[in-house]
């Protein structure tokens, strides 16, 4: 490390065009050169900041760690406070596919039984995909009656005092595809 950082800067004065990863490279080159004499300098300083090291180490005392958040190694990791969900919120509105996803997973199922659902709902987008924008219509309308119900349950919907979650209004409004 001494070496490398008392010739860094003369290495990249001298080549300016070289990356950092090929000035390492260089001063490794550099170092495998080097005379037992010139490297004896260094490794001198290695061992001293090495001793250095080991006796501030024989002092060191790590922070006291708070045992009341928890009992589990992972205290480090804080877990995020979930509100509890409100049972009379009104449902989020669906999205003009999954009226379409709804209406044909039967189908899917029924023609592809040993699909998994992942590769089911794969291949109920490549459906949707497919659609013409007049096949569409018809699932955006229920799209957009949802979204009013929605809008209508919402307005009259009243959350509890005690809620520190909020959900907005305009989430609703990118639903629809």
């Amino acid at each position: 490390m001494f070496f490398a950082n008392d010739k860094r800067q003369s290495v990249r004065d001298a080549n300016p065009e070289l990356k950092i990863t090929d000035v390492g490279k260089k001063l490794g080159e550099m170092w495998k050169v080097l005379s037992a004499d010139d490297r004896q300098k260094y490794e001198t300083m290695a061992s001293n900041d090495k001793q250095r090291y080991e006796r501030e180490m024989q002092s060191y005392q790590p922070p006291e760690s708070d045992s009341d958040d928890s009992d589990d190694d992972d205290s480090k990791k804080r877990k995020k406070k979930v509100a509890k969900k409100d049972p009379n919120k009104p449902k989020r509105s669906m999205s003009s596919f999954m009226f379409f996803a709804n209406d044909k997973r039967a189908e899917v199922k029924i023609k592809y039984p040993d699909l998994k659902i992942t590769d089911m709902t794969k291949k109920l987008a490549e459906m949707w995909k497919a659609l013409s924008e007049d096949e569409k219509k018809k699932y955006e309308q229920q799209a957009n009656k949802d979204k009013d119900r929605y809008r209508l349950a919402m307005t009259n919907y009243k959350a509890p005092a005690d809620s520190s979650s909020s959900e907005s209004d305009s989430d609703s409004d990118s639903d629809s595809s």
